[in-house]
């Protein structure tokens, strides 16, 4: 049973089963998990190289968008062969098994799941290594499961208007001020919004939100260059896949993962590189027009963030990131794999974390960047020590300073 709900429905019909977790050997997970991160960095650094090859002006600007995708990349890698291993186990427990239940996830196009995070990666493995097996698939309704989560309410087109009609609002008051007093804020959440509050209402500086203002003209990416573009992605496209390079890094442990996730590689190098392209020589026009004394982000999850502090980097302009969440061993263990490395530190000029543990994890890891670390407290822990805390306790200031 590869999921609690698969459980409940064998128990249901009465059915033997056997958990998950009596195949999994953590030391080989793990060392499976190491070799998968080495070679998610040899992809990332590959498919750059070609893309910069291919594309005019991509190398002198430092265009890197597979490394921007690093860690879906690598997430999406590791599924792949973790499945694969698991499965190898399984068919050596169960040697004469006939049949094979399993929860079938809806498969979506990659413009809607391009990561693979609602479909199931073993949904869409055991299709085809189930009948390669010899093994008659039988798949449960995914409709069937009930959700966790909360129904997601559309955007109204009036909330998306007043958000850009405040977006400009708040550049034009930046402009009155001088470009050291502007921030330009890539996101407004996690522990970035207490801060913001603060200096804004104090008048330290004069914000405004980037993201949003980029998002916004975007689309002028079809009605530029954008045919081009993609005519020359599509052309990469074909020659990676024509000429063997992509089968050969798709290749890992014995195992071909390229007919598992080919169509949302080919999305990457089609879609996600033109975009990325227009991004960076946006982002590098805006910043030079409206000349911000400093960027700042929380959450450098998403490829085109890292896409603006490459373009904020080329221009000189200070990208200043705080740390928004993981802590513990997955992060700062010794087998961390330069988590933070491609998350944050090495798009950033300035790093801010919440703790001195984290200040020198990061100096120790990653001093050699250049990036600054400065430990600063986590104002989302003050926000809930404040509410809970005596009049004696100490209280954090909330104020960063940005270069």
């Amino acid at each position: 049973a590869l999921k609690p709900s698969a459980a409940w429905a064998l128990r249901q019909a009465e059915q033997a089963y056997r958990d998950l977790d009596e195949f999994h050997d953590l030391t080989a997970l793990a060392e499976l998990d190491s070799k998968n991160i080495e070679r998610t960095e040899t992809f990332c650094r590959w498919a750059d190289e070609r893309i910069q090859a291919r594309l005019p002006g991509a190398m002198e600007r430092g265009l890197e968008p597979a490394l921007a995708c690093y860690f879906n990349f690598r997430h999406v890698f590791s599924a792949s062969a973790l499945c694969h291993a698991l499965f190898v186990k399984i068919l050596a427990a169960f040697p004469d098994a006939a049949e094979a239940w399993y929860w079938e996830t809806v498969a979506e196009a990659p413009d809607a799941d391009l990561w693979l995070k609602r479909e199931s990666m073993w949904s869409r493995y055991l299709r085809g290594a189930l009948p390669a097996s010899g093994i008659s698939a039988r798949a449960f309704d995914s409709t069937e499961e009930p959700s966790a989560g909360k129904p997601v309410r559309p955007t109204s087109r009036a909330a998306t208007a007043w958000k850009a009609f405040s977006s400009l609002a708040d550049v034009v008051r930046a402009l009155a001020r001088p470009p050291s007093e502007r921030l330009a804020v890539m996101d407004e959440s996690y522990n970035l919004a207490p801060v913001l509050a603060a200096n804004q209402r104090s008048s330290r500086f004069a914000g405004f939100n980037l993201n949003r203002l980029l998002q916004l003209a975007m689309p002028l990416a079809r009605w530029t260059d954008g045919s081009a573009a993609r005519r020359r992605a599509e052309a990469l496209w074909e020659e990676v896949l024509a000429d063997g390079s992509l089968r050969e890094r798709a290749l890992f442990n014995g195992f071909n993962e390229l007919p598992l996730i080919q169509d949302r590689l080919r999305y990457f190098f089609v879609e996600i590189v033109p975009a990325a392209d227009f991004l960076h020589r946006l982002a590098s026009r805006v910043l030079g027009c409206l000349r911000p004394g400093a960027i700042a982000a929380t959450a450098m999850g998403r490829y085109w963030e890292k896409i603006v502090a490459s373009a904020a980097r080329a221009r000189g302009v200070p990208f200043v990131v705080y740390q928004h969440g993981e802590i513990g061993l997955r992060t700062m263990g010794p087998r961390s794999h330069n988590f933070w490395y491609y998350n944050d530190v090495d798009f950033s000029d300035v790093y801010l974390v919440y703790g001195e543990g984290q200040a020198r994890f990061c100096s120790e890891k990653y001093g050699s960047v250049g990036t600054r670390i400065r430990c600063v407290g986590s104002t989302t822990l003050d926000e809930v020590t404040r509410v809970r805390r005596d009049t004696d306790s100490r209280a954090a200031k909330h104020e960063l300073v940005f270069p």
